[in-house]
């Protein structure tokens, strides 16, 4: 009669410790697995004529974009409403940003976003999109907190940026 109480005194020694083991190599585990390679991309250029002696942010119809991803160009595009108090930010940091470095960023309004296969991931403008032969790889996403800095500094914008492609080739 006195085992049953040894066997439970027991289990209630290893068990935790089986527990224990179990969730510490788990997390061992997680940390020694390498993080799959699109999580971590390398930085890329841009396509060669949108590095130029002044940046400019150059307006394009919805065939122009189109066009862009059929060539497998690498690019910046900023989508914009005209009447969106939330508009002015990103306008005006975009701005800052290529005056102060040369790269050339397409421009998409609105009605020319609307045509575009970009409205099927975004949904919310405004926002800048990054292009890498002709996929987008990464957007500013207008109701994510996280992005809220992004859209207000010039400094934060390029940082943004700069994660994903060199700025000076």
């Amino acid at each position: 009669m006195k085992k049953a109480p040894t066997r439970r005194k027991a289990l209630a020694i290893i068990l935790p410790i089986l527990a224990v083991l179990t969730i510490g190599g788990i997390l061992l585990a997680r940390r020694i697995t390498p993080a799959p390679a699109n999580q971590n991309p390398q930085r890329f250029q841009l396509s060669s004529n949108l590095y130029a002696e002044e940046g400019a942010l150059i307006n394009i119809t919805a065939a122009d974009f189109a066009q862009l991803i059929a060539d497998q160009k690498s690019f910046v595009v900023m989508a914009h409403m005209f009447i969106c108090p939330a508009e002015a930010p990103l306008t005006t940091t975009v701005e800052e940003f290529i005056h102060d470095n040369p790269i050339i960023i397409y421009a998409l309004s609105e009605t020319e976003f609307k045509n575009t296969e970009l409205r099927n991931t975004i949904k919310y403008l405004p926002t800048a999109a990054i292009y890498h032969n002709g996929k987008l790889v990464a957007w500013l996403d207008a109701e994510s907190d996280d992005d809220l800095p992004t859209y207000k500094s010039a400094n934060a914008f390029k940082s943004w940026l700069s994660n994903h492609i060199t700025l000076n080739p």
